[in-house]
């Protein structure tokens, strides 16, 4: 019986999915995972992220009240089926341990991918902060800018658009006389390059290269600090 035990805690699933495996490390996460969700602030910049912060908030209340048992309302919308197999215990309750990974490994990935902002941070604060505040923006458009393009922005795409339709048409007319441009299938095909540099000037690079004298680091910069 030993055996067999011992022989199931080897045993990998077919997929090798390591998730099972997380929860070994799960002592070793909560070293700083109460502090993380405790001291910093997540905002979410699109709807789809709004139950993952509240996730994050419902493990931050269960830190600070010291509670074990995730509450029957917490949102599960975010939680991939990957996860599924561990989330839920023979009696339909979440797994406190697993819940929290994942919820910190979604809230990495919707950090990364910038639909989750972190207040104070200078790498992964809302896309909003990197403009300009719209009362300023106003004070800069009376005063005058320096921008080449039409302010606003109805005229811009109507600019654009004529102009983009005006070079198809050029394209269109034209398209006899282009050298190594040909459509075919509805897509344009554009014959590739030839070299700038001919062969005869790439052999005698690679000749005039070797002739160099090979030196150790060290030596030069021996040389150098004499």
């Amino acid at each position: 019986m030993k055996s067999v035990e011992e022989a199931r805690k080897l045993a990998r699933p077919v997929s090798h999915d390591y998730i099972d495996l997380l929860e070994n490390r799960y002592n070793q996460l909560r070293r700083y995972t109460s502090i993380l969700v405790k001291y910093l602030k997540f905002n979410s910049t699109s709807n789809s992220s709004e139950p993952l912060i509240e996730a994050t908030n419902i493990l931050n209340d269960m830190n600070e009240n010291c509670k074990r048992k995730v509450p029957e309302y917490a949102p599960t919308e975010f939680i991939i089926n990957r996860w599924t197999k561990c989330l839920y215990e023979k009696d339909d309750s979440i797994n406190c341990h697993y819940y929290e990974i994942e919820t910190l490994t979604e809230l990495k990935n919707r950090i990364r991918s910038g639909d989750v902002s972190v207040e104070g941070s200078k790498n992964f604060k809302d896309f909003e902060e990197y403009l300009l505040h719209r009362d300023e923006w106003n004070i800069v458009k009376q005063a005058g800018t320096r921008l080449v393009v039409d302010l606003d922005v109805k005229e811009y795409l109507e600019e654009r658009i004529n102009s983009l339709n005006s070079r198809l048409k050029w394209f269109s007319k034209n398209l006899d006389k282009l050298e190594g441009v040909t459509i075919d299938n509805s897509k344009i095909h554009i014959d590739r390059l030839e070299k700038d540099t001919p062969n005869e000037a790439i052999q005698l690079s690679q000749k005039l290269y070797k002739m160099i004298p090979r030196i150790k680091l060290p030596d030069l910069l021996l040389e150098v600090l004499k």
